[in-house]
């Protein structure tokens, strides 16, 4: 997650109160038992998807979170 607009992304994430966590060797969001995880596209797109257990976060079943 070095993209510049990632790392301004989790900062704000982090204000409001979201844990990084590692899953599978992965670092994604925690709050309120709901695990986020951001990704880039191909072009300059970013995606926010969320898993509503630990269990869905370690099968990686996230679904997009539409905003």
């Amino acid at each position: 997650m070095s993209d510049i607009v990632i790392s301004k992304i989790n900062e704000f994430f982090h204000e409001l109160d979201f844990v990084k966590v590692n899953i599978n060797g992965k670092v994604v969001l925690e709050h309120k038992n709901g695990f986020y995880k951001l990704t880039k596209g191909e072009t300059h797109s970013y995606f926010l998807e969320y898993a509503r257990s630990v269990q869905e976060a370690h099968h990686n079943c996230y679904e997009d979170v539409e905003a």
